[in-house]
């Protein structure tokens, strides 16, 4: 039984440590300059990485991986200027 808990725990750590690494390289490509951000602009910083550089601009792809309608991803960019 422990060594089925050891192996949920760490696959838990390694989506945790994922997510954190694409947050850092979105701040990187997208803040150059290490400006400070709050952190809801930073999980935009990072949306803007998953539209741009995961999905190629394709909204809807990026709307199903960050897990948001395609409509509403779609206006938040367009009013964005994104």
């Amino acid at each position: 039984m422990d060594k089925y808990i050891n192996i949920n725990r760490i696959s838990k750590s390694i989506a945790t440590n994922s997510i954190n690494m694409k947050q850092t390289i979105a701040e990187n490509l997208l803040n150059k300059k290490k400006y400070y951000l709050s952190l809801e602009a930073k999980k935009r910083l990072k949306w803007m990485y998953i539209i741009h550089y995961e999905c190629d601009g394709n909204i809807t792809q990026a709307a199903r991986k960050i897990g948001v309608s395609r409509q509403w991803l779609s206006a938040i960019t367009m009013n964005n200027g994104w």
